[in-house]
């Protein structure tokens, strides 16, 4: 992306992070808090969080389309029939860490939740959203790779945390009623080419060309900024920040999305 996100004290120009859901440990914190349904809405917002990852993850393990759906909606119910969620704390390591190891368990014993439905088991049923087709559609778009399905986990997640910054980011901007300026200059950061020719892109947007500058700096700087604030959100403590800021930007090794 071009970003600076090892500076921490790259700023906006204005607060991105006020844009934000609520943190990630706070809804892992109040899903875990219990079975009623403020719990059940915010495992379902922590859930919207890693569908796609955990749904891309189940296909690259082998499961057919059906199957990866019947799986994850199983999972869904798993995570709040056994109150799943209450047991990761942010002192126990990364989120994402623990519930790929719960989904990994979890298909693990497939056959003996198969067994269990044959005997008349598993009646909890919760109606669960899922955007199937839209995930599937991502998912045959991507390229394939001889990487590991956990390796591959760990890149999705890693887009999806830019996908999700440039997305909130993207939204000031719209609201701003500056969206053109913003796609714009988004389309130049996200090419992988080094060099942003300025004044053809000032042509294109009829700015100066100091301008053109001066606000592919400032989105240098809210896209930094926001960066560092989603995944300060996803980290135990401030010292942990810059190390899982260094690991996304290395497993994700490929120019950043655009929303």
């Amino acid at each position: 992306m071009g970003l600076n996100v090892s500076d921490p004290n790259a700023q906006g120009t204005s607060s991105s992070s006020s844009t934000f859901p609520p943190t990630r440990w706070t809804l892992v914190v109040a899903a875990g808090s219990g079975s009623g349904e403020s719990a059940r809405r915010a495992l379902q917002d922590l859930l919207n969080i890693y569908e796609y990852i955990l749904y891309s993850y189940l296909r690259r393990w082998g499961l057919l389309p059906d199957e990866a759906r019947d799986e994850l909606h199983d999972f869904y119910l798993h995570l709040i029939e056994h109150s799943v969620v209450g047991v990761a704390k942010p002192a126990r390591g990364r989120f994402r860490d623990f519930l790929l190891a719960s989904l990994q368990n979890h298909v693990a014993n497939r056959r003996k939740r198969e067994n269990a439905k044959k005997r008349g088991g598993g009646a909890l049923h919760v109606s669960i959203p899922v955007q199937w087709e839209e995930h599937e559609g991502r998912f045959g778009a991507e390229p394939s790779s001889a990487l590991t399905p956990e390796r591959l986990f760990e890149q999705s997640w890693a887009r999806e945390v830019v996908r999700t910054v440039v997305r909130e980011v993207r939204k000031e901007y719209v609201t701003r009623g500056r969206t053109r300026l913003f796609d714009a200059l988004i389309t130049r950061l996200s090419d992988g080419s080094d060099e942003v020719k300025y004044v053809e892109l000032a042509g294109d947007l009829s700015m100066q060309e100091n301008a053109v500058r001066t606000a592919m700096f400032r989105l240098r700087a809210q896209l930094a900024t926001a960066l560092r604030c989603f995944v300060a959100d996803t980290v135990n403590n401030a010292k942990d920040l810059d190390g899982e800021i260094g690991y996304l930007l290395h497993i994700l090794g490929a120019p950043s999305p655009t929303p």
